[in-house]
């Protein structure tokens, strides 16, 4: 008994060692990659040149200029494998998006439209220039018209959506864009400036400086959070 008894423990040892390999393995294999969210702001539109403040009202399109720039872009993102594509259900986020996959190589992947990524209402203010919103309605920044991210209870002065709200449904719907994505996807999402209310929540020490036309913002979700990886990046344009 004494002698099968000297085998006992360096068996044991043995055992676990194999154990513990095969689970340092398994775990690196199926190891969370999370998703990867590419959000870029619409191409140029005219509406964008007059300088006029146009959220849900109106549907204006792409000028050539936009349009150029936001092929320009999909060049820029062709080392890039998009598993899904999204958009706003206004034109101009979704011929974007159209024109970024075509240029990237990716046309024949289909782009999902989401109300929830629609551009922020101005309210009594769409159409206007910024010059006229301050003079009629006595405001002096457009923070006034949207209140903050974290305030459900401001009323606009201009009976426009205010940032929380408008946090509220994008929110919703990158989540509902999350939830129909597999570990490891990246993703292409195209809307508007008024998701940068969306970073400023999340990020407020790092985002919330605006977003320009055809800029890249590289959100990372993965265990439950968000990690901002790029912020308004317009380098892929070069």
């Amino acid at each position: 008994m004494s002698k099968n008894r000297k085998w006992l423990l360096p068996l044991c040892l043995f055992i676990i060692v194999i154990i513990l390999e095969a689970a340092a393995l398994y775990g690196t294999s199926h190891r969370s990659r999370g998703v990867t969210l590419y959000f870029v702001r619409h191409g140029q539109t005219d509406t964008n040149v007059a300088g006029l403040l146009v959220g849900t009202s109106g549907n204006p399109t792409l000028t050539e200029t936009g349009e150029e720039m936001a092929a320009q872009l999909g060049e820029g993102l062709s080392d890039i494998t998009f598993d899904a594509a999204y958009a706003s259900t206004l034109t101009r986020a979704y011929d974007t998006a159209s024109l970024v996959l075509s240029a990237a190589g990716q046309g024949d992947l289909p782009i999902t439209q989401l109300e929830g990524l629609q551009d922020i209402s101005w309210g009594d203010a769409e159409g206007m220039t910024s010059d006229e919103m301050y003079e009629k309605f006595g405001i002096s920044t457009p923070a006034e018209a949207f209140g903050d991210v974290d305030d459900a209870e401001f009323v606009s002065p201009i009976n426009a959506e205010s940032k929380y709200d408008f946090c509220e449904r994008f929110e919703d719907a990158v989540f509902e864009i999350l939830e129909a994505q597999e570990d490891g996807d990246t993703v292409l999402v195209v809307a508007h400036s008024s998701m940068d209310f969306f970073f400023q929540k999340y990020f407020p020490e790092q985002a919330g400086g605006g977003v320009e036309n055809l800029s890249v913002t590289i959100l990372r979700y993965e265990d439950g959070a968000f990690t901002l990886v790029d912020y308004n990046d317009t380098s892929y344009l070069q």
